[in-house]
């Protein structure tokens, strides 16, 4: 008598072991504190770096507000003037307190905001929330916003 299969079966065992397999390693879905702490970890990251990065334009722009007399050539040359009196390293003054900053920030915005637009969607239900996602995404950046 023949055995039969499995009633999902490929039809080879090699492949049906792979396919148990694979759907028993299926991650769990994130909710709560594992869920918001990736978003505000991703927010933190992204403004720290886009934020941190651009303090070497914000250094010259601020040399060239604060003494104009001497930083007079434009952007790229007050880069080149930086560079030549004070070094590259100067370039990155006030990098750590703004990359610190920019992360606190960037956790509480980007968390806050999809905290509460979950709660936008509970309150309201998915459906209605779903029907009117502009106003829920307004509402959550808006409420986020005035509660920082």
């Amino acid at each position: 008598m023949a055995a039969t299969l499995p009633p999902k079966s490929t039809g080879s065992t090699k492949l049906d072991s792979v396919v148990q397999n694979v759907s028993a390693a299926e991650p769990a879905k994130l909710s709560g504190f594992a869920l918001y702490s990736r978003f505000a970890l991703a927010g933190a990251v992204c403004c720290a770096v886009t934020h941190g990065g651009l303090t070497p334009v914000d250094v010259v722009k601020t040399r060239i507000q604060l003494d104009p007399v001497t930083y007079n050539r434009g952007l790229v040359g007050g880069f080149r003037q930086v560079i030549a009196n004070e070094g590259a390293g100067a370039l990155l003054t006030g990098v750590g307190p703004t990359f610190a900053g920019y992360f606190l920030q960037g956790a509480f915005k980007f968390g806050g905001y999809e905290l509460f637009k979950q709660q936008f969607i509970n309150q309201l239900g998915y459906e209605t929330a779903s029907n009117n996602r502009t106003l829920v995404y307004l509402a959550s950046a808006a409420t986020r916003r005035v509660l920082r």
